[in-house]
């Protein structure tokens, strides 16, 4: 894209309101369909997800826990990353049993100290964590989706027009998984773990959208999950 790249590793909720402040310019916003996990207004969004990951439970393999619904983990402490704000979070399950985090290594170390008993991981989380903290986690019931959608700030004083760099960097990422060049990224950074869960859809260069209202409802919009 012809730009050098400063990253910056926050919080979620810390990250999109560095982003509706324009104190970073890219980022990776989060939706789950029929949650108040969602993309928040006025931002510069890529109209088809980057990536679509399974959300599950997680347990220690050797608490040899079985979940076959969200109502039988009701009986369990919930891990779980602070992706909404408090007055935002949705009912998932009985309130004073779920346990929230930072992010996915603080709520890893919570589950490996026996603090909570699941955790609410998605695959590439899960990979990262069981290599760094030397765990065996069991993955026991997939219960929802997770997209990630590569986002811009439509307030940062460094870009004339995020619209116009969303839609370079949809084109640009296109024609890295065209020419194979994507294959050897994952290799080359280890997470090709990540492979299966890449969105496929044939997006045409150019789509790009700035968030609005009807974001705040995603039920109200048509899911890309399997």
């Amino acid at each position: 894209m012809g730009r050098k790249i400063d990253v910056q590793v926050m919080p979620y909720l810390r990250t999109l309101h560095a982003l509706k402040m324009g104190q970073v310019d890219i980022g990776f916003g989060l939706r789950v369909q029929g949650s108040s996990v969602h993309l928040p207004e006025n931002i510069v969004v890529a109209s088809e997800p980057q990536l679509i990951l399974p959300t599950s439970l997680y347990a220690l393999a050797e608490r040899n826990i079985q979940i076959e619904s969200l109502e039988q983990a009701d009986h369990y402490r919930l891990g779980t990353v602070r992706l909404e704000s408090k007055a935002q979070r949705t009912r998932r399950t009985v309130q004073n049993n779920v346990y929230y985090y930072k992010d996915a290594y603080s709520l890893s170390k919570a589950l490996q100290a026996h603090h909570i008993d699941l955790a609410t991981l998605e695959p590439g989380s899960a990979q990262v964590v069981t290599e760094e903290l030397g765990m065996t986690l069991e993955r026991l019931y997939d219960y929802n989706y997770l997209e990630v959608f590569p986002v811009f700030s439509n307030a940062s004083a460094r870009m004339k027009d995020p619209l116009a760099l969303c839609q370079i960097f949809v084109k640009a990422r296109i024609s890295v998984v065209k020419d194979g060049a994507f294959e050897k990224l994952l290799s080359d950074t280890n997470m090709e773990h990540l492979r299966p869960y890449y969105n496929q859809v044939n997006t045409h260069a150019g789509q790009c959208r700035i968030t609005t209202s009807a974001d705040q409802n995603p039920s109200a919009i048509k899911s890309t999950s399997p």
